[in-house]
């Protein structure tokens, strides 16, 4: 298995060249970049919230009742009452 040696040792050659003195920066960049992420997500989960609910204040005042079991019963009247006038 020689390229397998070969590629093990030159990962480990390449890894000995990394400055680790750096890492506080990278992580505090990670953890500003996660915080930023974090607030998009809430945001667009609270504006989906809200057009949800807009949509269904919406698709109500448009058909009232619509999601009643019984859409005649909202209006006011039944077809009992209306049978008899």
């Amino acid at each position: 298995m020689p390229f397998e040696d070969e590629l093990s040792e030159e990962l480990r050659r390449t890894g000995e060249t990394f400055d680790l003195t750096a890492r506080t920066a990278v992580v505090d960049g990670a953890l500003e970049q996660g915080r930023r992420s974090l607030r998009r997500r809430r945001g667009a989960a609270v504006a989906g919230s809200v057009l949800a609910l807009a949509l269904v204040g919406a698709v109500e005042r448009s058909a009232p009742g619509c999601w009643a079991a019984d859409p005649v019963a909202v209006r006011g009247w039944r077809a009992a009452d209306r049978r008899s006038r």
